[in-house]
């Protein structure tokens, strides 16, 4: 038995071997001729980067602190730094919906309820004016992934409505 399993792997290594010798080289490229530009042509040709003025009334998603309804125990401002650290994904969200539509646009009003220990325990959909199922879906397990500081005081539970605005 155990010489077989020597002349097997002998063989293996052999054929192995082989196949390894028997590629053919690739051909000598040919040699090419050395490309000359006029700088100037170049750069007339080449498209300048515009520098777009951003207005900062059309962000894609401003927060707006008096569009937040919320019940005590939670700070405006902590709730905002915890959904601008999803920021990105949310953003993927929103372009599932301009890949259908480049120019949609819309608000997605949730209701987001946070429990003691500062996890979403519920997050559903009050009104949507974007209409696209896909970036709503997303959105709301964007939403549901979402961990904040726990609540001051003895709160059981903080209520939250929020819309997210959705613009180009």
């Amino acid at each position: 038995m155990g010489t077989r399993w020597v002349l097997g792997l002998f063989l293996g290594m052999v054929i192995a071997l082989a196949a390894c010798s028997s590629r053919e080289e690739a051909p000598a490229t040919k040699a090419r001729r050395p490309l000359s530009i006029d700088p100037a042509s170049f750069a007339a040709k080449t498209p300048k980067a515009s520098k777009k003025a951003v207005d900062p009334a059309k962000k894609w998603l401003e927060f707006d602190p008096k569009a937040l309804k919320m019940s005590s125990g939670l700070d405006p401002e902590v709730f905002r730094r915890v959904v601008n650290k999803r920021n990105s994904t949310l953003k993927v969200c929103y372009r599932q919906a301009l890949a259908d539509n480049p120019a949609a646009s819309g608000d997605i009003r949730l209701k987001i309820d946070i429990t003691p220990t500062g996890r979403v325990s519920s997050a559903e959909v009050l009104e949507n004016t974007l209409g696209h199922q896909g970036a709503t879906d997303c959105l709301l397990r964007t939403v549901r992934r979402l961990r904040f500081p726990m609540p001051e005081g003895k709160a059981l539970k903080v209520e939250i409505e929020y819309p997210f605005h959705f613009v180009p």
